[in-house]
This record gives structure tokens, C-alpha cells and sequence, in this order.
């Protein structure tokens, strides 16, 4: 027998704001499994001379380290539901 489970989103959760995003433009990345973080590190530096872009990586914390130095970008672990959600949320665009 095969069972099949699908990815799931629960779209009343993970639903867009009611309202106009902030005028930032904002690069959202997420996640740890089957990442490129070579590749991510490549993008955030050809970003960093945008000032007027900024980039939020919500990441494994061993990570962070790795993006410390770039003067555009917030790298966090350890979101909550809710503050995942408001990342997303706040988000201009999804970078994967």
C-alpha cells in the first residue's frame, strides 16, 4: 500500500495582511533542509549594495554566523508560529 501526505498550508493561518506591506522591499529566505547556503551567501553579497533592499534569513542558528557581516541582512532562528507568520506576512518576495 502507498500512503501519500501531502504538504499542507493552512491558508486562514498563513493568510495575506489586510493591509499595504511596509515600503522596505524585503527578501525573505527560510528553511535548513535541501538549502544552498553557498549560493545564499552569493546573493546577499551581489544584494548589499541596495540600500534601499533588505534581506531576513530565518535559519538554523549554527548559521548566523555565517551571514554576520552583511549590512543588509537579519538572520534569525527560532520563530514562533505567529512570527513566521508575520515574516512571511511582511515579505516582499521569497527567495529559495
Amino acid at each position: 500500500r502507498i500512503h501519500v501526505v501531502h504538504h499542507g498550508v493552512d491558508c486562514d493561518f498563513f493568510s495575506p495582511l489586510p493591509t499595504q506591506r511596509s515600503a522596505v522591499f524585503t527578501v525573505l529566505f527560510v528553511g535548513n533542509f535541501r538549502r544552498n547556503f553557498a549560493v545564499l551567501a552569493q546573493v546577499c553579497h551581489l544584494l548589499e549594495p541596495y540600500k534601499d533592499i533588505r534581506i531576513r534569513l530565518v535559519i538554523p542558528e549554527s548559521k548566523i554566523i555565517e551571514f554576520k557581516g552583511y549590512k543588509n541582512v537579519n538572520a534569525e532562528s527560532g520563530l514562533s508560529d505567529s512570527d513566521l507568520r508575520n515574516a512571511y506576512r511582511e515579505a516582499s518576495c521569497l527567495l529559495m
